[in-house]
C-alpha cells in the first residue's frame, strides 16, 4: 500500500542523491588537477559548498535515526537502568536477612552473658523474701543457685586470665553457701561486677 509507495520513493530519491553526489565528486576531483585557478575562476568552491551541505543532511538523517532507535527502545533502556538498582537492593536484603539469622543462631559472648546473669543474680537477691514463708525462702534460694550454676557453666567460655579466672570461681563459691546474708551476697555480687574487665 502506501507504505511500500512511500519506501520506493525513499529509496529513489537516495539513489538519485547518490548519482548527484557522484557528479559533484568527479567534478571536484577534475577541478584539483590546478586548484588555485579553479578556487577563483572555476566551479571549486561551488562543488565543495555542495558536498558539505551533503554531508550536514546525511549526518542530520543519521541522528534522526539514532533519535528514532532510542526512542523505541526507551523502556528497554529504562529496564536496563533498573536491574542494578534491584540487585543492589536485593544484595541489601540479603545481607541484612543473613547477619539476623546469624545473630540469631549465635549466642552473645561469654563475658555479656557471665553479666547479664550477674545483674539477674543482683536482682533477685534485691528481692529477698525477708518476711515470707519457708517455702518461698526455699525457692528464691533454688533460682539463686540456678543462676550461680549458670555463671559457673558461662566462666570457662570467658577467656579469662588465670588470676580473674580464680577470683571469679572463689567469689561463686562464697555466693552459693548457705549461711550466707543477702547483705553479703549483694556485696559479691556487686564486686565481681565491678572488678570484670
Amino acid at each position: 500500500g502506501a507504505a511500500v509507495v512511500g519506501a520506493a520513493l525513499a529509496r529513489h530519491n537516495s539513489n538519485l542523491q547518490d548519482i548527484q553526489m557522484a557528479t559533484v565528486t568527479r567534478l571536484y576531483e577534475e577541478q584539483m588537477a590546478s586548484p588555485v585557478k579553479n578556487l577563483i575562476m572555476g566551479d571549486m568552491l561551488q562543488s565543495l559548498l555542495i558536498q558539505m551541505h551533503f554531508m550536514k543532511a546525511h549526518m542530520e538523517e543519521e541522528a534522526a535515526a539514532v533519535h528514532t532507535l532510542i526512542k523505541s527502545n526507551q523502556i528497554n533502556m529504562q529496564i536496563m537502568a533498573a536491574v542494578p538498582a534491584l540487585l543492589c537492593v536485593y544484595g541489601i536484603f540479603k545481607g541484612l536477612t543473613t547477619t539476623i539469622r546469624w545473630s540469631l543462631r549465635h549466642p552473645t559472648h561469654p563475658k555479656h552473658h557471665f553479666k547479664d546473669l550477674l545483674r539477674k543474680a543482683h536482682r533477685l537477691i534485691l528481692s529477698h523474701p525477708l518476711s515470707s514463708s519457708r517455702i518461698e525462702q526455699d525457692e528464691h534460694l533454688g533460682r539463686l543457685f540456678l543462676l550461680i550454676w549458670q555463671l559457673c557453666k558461662t566462666k570457662p567460655g570467658m577467656m579469662l586470665t588465670q588470676q580473674t579466672s580464680r577470683y571469679l570461681e572463689s567469689e561463686l563459691m562464697l555466693l552459693g553457701r548457705f549461711d550466707m546474708t543477702p547483705e553479703r551476697r549483694m556485696a559479691l555480687v556487686e564486686s565481681m561486677l565491678r572488678d570484670l574487665p
